[in-house]
């Protein structure tokens, strides 16, 4: 599954990459060029092999947050670069698929049925928004995500072939090395420096829609990144094998699986992020009873909960040291304890839960208004909202948006009830599907099983607080899923 050097060498191009893109972002022209370099490279090595360019988007879709690592803009809007590589992927493989004959249905069963209903109810809803009278602008970017389903067919096709599959491995657990080893890299230098001090480091992460930095209390900062959503996803994967190869009691990458596994963990713990966190408990305590069920051991059990335990330690060591190391000229002053923090994480008297608190009468009104089919892409709410950003004195104040923190309501706000269902369903096919694999409990398809399963609830519980199943992130780890589990049918295993 693991190939160390080319883990290594892929890892060492994203790093590449990120020092890239905040290079450019400090020049206009630069940027633009940048942008308009990688898009014409991307294309030709798309004309050259599509598996080749389709590894690339999933590296971006993992590092580069909302997309805009590369961007340049076109009046008042902003094209990104994942939006640039989309378009660019999607036309050449079509084109190539004339001569192919491939057809759309085909190539993504035997998920045809759901992925047909899904774009059914997003037709409805951007048609239900054009009815209500919403701007184009704003109907545009709310579902403007939803076409990444459009990359099914590309990814399906791709990952039939194993050589492929292994090189997404690779590519994708990569890319959960560099999320952890960011949010270490941009926690310490906050820590060290403050948010005066490296204004244009935190101004690239705002910019580029990679995340936020936020000051917390004394020298200690919240690092959330976009794309901390693959750093559960990846533990999880990680782990969920990892745990295989122990039931298995096979030694091969049991050393790159922990350290993937680490890498996960630390992203988790430095977004200090809740919904992640229930997440990830909700999928840990769901793999213990499948572990239970199929008569994991108590030996095997023991030495699981030790790794996990061991994961836990050292990722908050590691955080606790990129806190404390000796950087030069430091202006932060001395790193603030932990316990504080923690306490202040699951607090419930913070702006941020009240906001949430206040949000979730409103959209329950909204749904009521129209729950079966919602009232559109583009569809807004008034609320009184806490949030230091909108509060005004220290008072909430009313705002507007759009844009809403509660995932599976976001959703039949704006598809309705039946919207919701659809979702639910696919996603509870992809599950069983996963579970089906896990018969054979020796086989290497019940291993990745495991790990998508694991994953696949932790998304949809981390949908329930924080929106990632609307957005291309999410988009992205229910497409893969779905394509590892079609290119391993169950007769195989």
């Amino acid at each position: 599954m693991i190939d160390r050097r080319f883990l290594f060498f892929m890892t060492l191009v994203l790093v590449a990459n990120e020092l890239v893109s905040f290079a450019v972002s400090q020049n206009t022209v630069a940027g633009v060029a940048a942008f308009f370099v990688i898009s014409a490279m991307f294309l030709a090595i798309a004309l050259l092999s599509t598996d080749f360019a389709l590894l690339i988007v999933i590296a971006e879709l993992v590092v580069g947050g909302k997309g805009y690592l590369y961007h340049f803009a076109v009046g008042s809007f902003d094209v990104s670069i994942r939006l640039s590589l989309f378009v660019i992927l999607l036309i050449v493989w079509l084109l190539k698929r004339r001569y192919k004959k491939l057809s759309f249905f085909t190539s993504v069963q035997p998920y045809t049925a759901y992925l047909i209903a899904l774009a059914s109810i997003v037709i409805l809803g951007f048609l239900n928004a054009l009815v209500h009278g919403y701007p184009f602008a704003r109907i545009f970017f709310d579902v403007n995500a939803y076409l990444y389903f459009l990359l099914a067919p590309v990814i399906f096709t791709s990952l039939e072939k194993p050589e492929q599959r292994r090189k997404l491995y690779n590519v994708f657990f990569s890319g959960i090395l560099l999320v952890g080893l960011k949010s270490l890299v941009v926690l310490g230098i906050f820590t060290h420096y403050g948010l005066s001090t490296v204004r244009p480091l935190y101004s690239w992460i705002r910019d580029t829609g990679v995340g936020e930095v936020a000051h917390i209390f004394a020298n200690f900062y919240r690092v959330f990144f976009q794309s901390q959503i693959f750093g559960l996803v990846g533990f999880l994967i990680a782990f969920g094998v990892l745990a295989m190869r122990l039931l298995r009691e096979r030694h091969d990458d049991r050393g790159g699986l922990y350290v993937i596994s680490l890498a996960g963990v630390v992203a988790i713990l430095v977004s200090l992020s809740r919904s992640f966190w229930v997440g990830a408990a909700a999928s840990l305590i769901v793999g213990a009873l499948i572990l239970i069920r199929y008569r994991y051991g108590w030996r095997r059990g023991f030495l699981t909960l030790g790794l996990l335990a061991s994961l836990g330690a050292l990722a908050t060591g590691l955080i606790s040291w990129s806190m404390s190391f000796p950087l030069p000229f430091p202006t932060g002053g001395e790193p603030s304890g932990g316990q504080a923090l923690v306490r202040e994480r699951f607090s419930q008297n913070q702006p941020a839960v009240d906001s949430r608190r206040a949000l979730l009468p409103a959209m329950f009104t909204r749904i009521g208004q129209h729950p079966a089919i919602g009232t559109g892409f583009g569809s807004t709410i008034t609320y009184s909202s806490s949030d230091p950003r909108i509060a005004r004195d220290g008072k909430p104040a009313r705002f507007t948006t759009s844009a809403f923190e509660w995932g599976w309501l976001d959703i039949a706000v704006k598809m309705g009830l039946v919207g919701v269902i659809i979702y639910i369903i696919f996603l509870k096919r992809l599950i069983h599907d996963c579970a089906l694999r896990l018969r054979a409990l020796r086989d290497e398809v019940s291993a990745v099983s495991f790990g998508l399963l694991l994953a696949l609830i932790g998304l949809a519980v981390t949908h329930v607080f924080s929106p990632y199943l609307n957005h291309p992130l999410g988009i992205g780890i229910v497409l893969l899923s779905a394509a590892l589990l079609r290119a391993m049918p169950v007769k195989t295993v």
